[in-house]
């Protein structure tokens, strides 16, 4: 069982790693969640909301989806010389019912995804990537903070209480944690680890996420 948390308490922890991330309180009304995001930022969705982006949701992917999904951080993942997907980890998380996406497309266009995972009460981004095929810079800048903006209401009205952004580290990756405090999110220590039992060899399918 792979787990996100505050704290460790019990169990045979075989990986353990402290992790710093920013996490948005999603309890607090829409007006101060907007209000917290950087003025910039707050423009930006402002505008982006005036073009004609369409943003889709995928709480429930089929097994069409998550290839779809594979297929694009691939193509993404190749780009950038990153590591491909594991397909074994996207359609265990799919099967336990863990794995929730989101897009937004330009027309036909797919600009931006962001992939989570969650629990009953808190949600995680694992990734966030582009159309790399898509060159417009400032329509895709806009559109991704538009998608984070629909993102957060979106798990506000699911009755999500916690949006942890998946980890910040200004010294290796200053931009992005940039990007992800201009959100306005508190900054808070979590712990990721791999917590094993007798059951560690049970097949795919019973492959679980919690986030505590």
């Amino acid at each position: 069982m792979f787990s996100a948390a505050n704290k460790i308490t019990g169990g045979s922890i075989q990986y353990l790693q402290k992790y710093q991330t920013t996490e948005i309180d999603l309890l607090k009304t829409e007006e101060e969640l907007f209000k917290a995001i950087h003025s910039t930022f707050r423009y930006d969705i402002r505008t982006a909301e005036k073009q004609n982006f369409q943003c889709l949701s995928f709480l429930h992917p089929t097994n069409e989806d998550c290839e779809t999904l594979i297929r694009a951080y691939n193509a993404f993942a190749n780009s950038k010389g990153l590591n491909p997907y594991n397909r074994r980890w996207v359609f265990a998380l799919k099967h336990s019912g863990n794995l929730y996406f989101t897009k937004i497309l330009l027309g036909n266009i797919v600009l931006t995804t962001h992939v989570y995972l969650f629990d009953k009460t808190n949600i995680l981004l694992t990734n966030s990537f582009h159309n790399s095929e898509f060159t417009n810079e400032r329509i895709r800048s806009e559109a991704n903070k538009l998608l984070h903006w629909k993102d957060i209401l979106l798990f506000k009205s699911m009755n999500f209480k916690k949006y942890d952004f998946g980890g910040i580290n200004p010294e290796k990756l200053p931009g992005v944690s940039k990007f992800k405090l201009n959100f306005g999110g508190d900054v808070k220590e979590k712990y990721r680890y791999i917590n094993t039992s007798d059951l560690a060899m049970l097949p795919v399918k019973t492959y679980k996420l919690f986030l505590k």
